[in-house]
């Protein structure tokens, strides 16, 4: 698992680092937009998952509000409201 800032920060995750994140999204209780609204400009937060041969499984991006989710080989990516969550400091902490 990888976690890049837009401006570039960031890097591979240790397998703890890893699994620290999946457990606090699992526990995160998003929900998804029933309408979406203009979304936050300016950059976010990448989250890249990817097999063990290096091909990407998702990619995620959180900007604060929005917490989208694209799984490799769809083109829908499924928007959750993440804005009252606690998934930007605990990004940060991994840049």
């Amino acid at each position: 698992m990888e976690v890049y800032s837009t401006d570039g920060d960031g890097g591979e995750l240790s397998a703890d680092e890893a699994a620290a994140i999946a457990d606090t999204l699992s526990s995160a209780e998003l929900r998804l937009f029933s309408s979406l609204g203009n979304p936050i400009t300016g950059g976010g937060i990448h989250i890249i998952g990817c097999d063990g041969e290096g091909a990407m499984l998702y990619h995620t991006v959180f900007d604060g509000s929005w917490f989208s989710v694209q799984f490799a080989g769809e083109d829908a990516a499924y928007v959750f409201d993440g804005e009252n969550t606690t998934l930007n400091d605990l990004l940060r902490q991994y840049l």
